[in-house]
């Protein structure tokens, strides 16, 4: 991969991080769906069977958007199916439009082309059931979008925040990325919601067993 920038030369990190971010996003907008199914069957297969996610009662996943990003749906059915507790990532303060992309547009590159305004840290709201998921609004990336309150009862229930005195802690995260080295040091998309979240939850509540998302490029 030629055309990844490295470190060397005059480019600050952070200029750098951008650079390397542009290209990743670039690839992983060109993955075909076939081969990003693939991907994501073959990292969901070995995922449930590991020990540490065999043991984790608690767990924290992203919910993948609909193009350019490991796909968590069934990572997230296990979950639900298996009666463990499932964390979902949530921000308050950022104003998400409702609906899917528009025709021609790329959910790989919106976040980048429209940075969200940071106004808030992460959550991570508790999602109760698949019925409670299937009644999510998908946000402009394609995301479900739980929202603050439970959508599988008639009463109007706040979900659990994993934040909460009462929440017992999470024991494993799975968090998303744009890229990853070999000692799974993590490129995000720029906003710093994860970085921030981790920071918060490891002094508050201790630290959990992180995984990522890594994604080969064989698109």
């Amino acid at each position: 991969m030629s055309d990844i920038p490295s470190l060397s030369g005059n480019m600050s990190v952070g200029a750098s991080k951008i650079a390397l971010r542009r290209v990743m996003l670039r690839k992983l907008r060109d993955v075909s769906q076939d081969d990003l199914s693939a991907q994501s069957i073959a990292v969901t297969s070995r995922l449930l069977s590991s020990p540490f996610f065999k043991d984790a009662q608690s767990i924290g996943c992203y919910l993948s958007m609909a193009q350019g990003e490991l796909r968590t749906d069934l990572i997230v059915r296990h979950i639900l199916e298996s009666g463990k507790k499932l964390y979902t990532p949530y921000l308050p303060n950022v104003a998400k439009a409702i609906g899917k992309p528009t025709p021609g547009s790329s959910a790989v590159n919106s976040e980048e082309d429209h940075p969200a305004p940071i106004l808030a840290s992460m959550q991570m709201l508790r999602l109760y059931s698949e019925e409670d998921l299937s009644l999510c609004p998908l946000d402009k990336w394609g995301i479900p979008d739980p929202g603050e309150l439970r959508r599988d009862c008639q009463m109007k229930t706040a979900r659990e925040d994993s934040m909460d005195a009462a929440a017992s802690p999470i024991d494993l995260i799975l968090v998303p990325g744009v890229a990853f080295d070999s000692l799974a040091n993590r490129l995000g998309r720029g906003k710093a919601f994860y970085d921030r979240f981790l920071r918060i939850y490891v002094s508050e509540k201790g630290r959990p067993h992180i995984g990522n998302s890594s994604q080969s490029l064989q698109g």
